[in-house]
């Protein structure tokens, strides 16, 4: 670790050492910050794209890089300085009510919205957490497991509000336009959620299944294994044979 410098990042950026929005993490990664300096990263944030304007250096293929680049910049700065959680068992409890906004762009009321029909929902706190999340989806698609399932991306922190818009539209670039409606940012409730579930460990995926009432019936943070979908999916078979009978 060194001291906080920002200029060696953006010089770096300027001449081409730098060429893509994962080296710029890792060089902002080695920088030893704190909570008071992320002004100073946001201060580099928002003149990153005006640097390279002013200086006529923009072609098409490097405007795209840069605006990537901000997204991944502002995924990290969410992750430096956030509030921890101590894990939670909520099993059997009921899902806290907060909104979020589909990358459709649609308000969403949870659970409020998803009362009277089970739903699993695939929580991630940080961006890494998507690795989980399709570790999950791939299970679920592989076992034909028959659920309604919503992604929620859940940023905790003031900052990050500032960003909303172009945090979705960094999302909608990655993600085909069939599947927008099934995520849904939580961003002004995302620290309810987050000390609702806690958030150590947050490269983990939490994973939630409500009942029609938004009872919480099963809950996994542990990261995905063959062992947790079976008993995910055992509860889903229950709920179903419940129904039934």
């Amino acid at each position: 670790m060194h001291h906080l410098n920002l200029q060696e990042p953006l010089d770096l950026f300027s001449t081409g050492l730098i060429v893509n929005n994962f080296e710029i993490v890792e060089r902002l990664a080695l920088v030893e910050i704190s909570c008071s300096e992320h002004s100073w990263l946001l201060f580099f944030v928002f003149n990153l794209n005006r640097y390279f304007v002013e200086r006529k250096l923009i072609l098409k293929k490097l405007h795209l890089v840069v605006k990537t680049s901000l997204v991944a910049i502002l995924l990290f700065i969410m992750s430096a300085c956030s509030t921890k959680y101590e894990n939670r068992q909520i099993i059997s409890e009921l899902f806290p009510s907060v909104s979020g906004k589909n990358l459709e762009g649609v308000v969403s009321n949870i659970p409020k919205d998803f009362s009277g029909r089970k739903v699993l929902f695939l929580l991630g706190y940080v961006q890494n957490a998507q690795f989980d999340i399709d570790r999950w989806l791939i299970g679920l698609d592989m076992t034909n497991t028959e659920v309604e399932v919503y992604e929620l991306p859940t940023i905790q922190g003031m900052f990050p509000r500032f960003f909303e818009t172009q945090i979705n539209q960094g999302m909608r670039n990655g993600i085909p336009k069939s599947l927008w409606k099934g995520v849904i940012t939580i961003f002004d409730d995302g620290e309810t959620i987050q000390e609702f579930t806690g958030n150590i460990n947050p490269n983990n995926a939490r994973v939630i299944l409500l009942n029609e009432k938004t009872e919480i019936l099963f809950f996994d943070d542990s990261g995905f294994s063959v062992e947790s979908l079976n008993n995910l999916r055992t509860q889903i078979n229950r709920t179903i044979s419940d129904e039934t009978g």
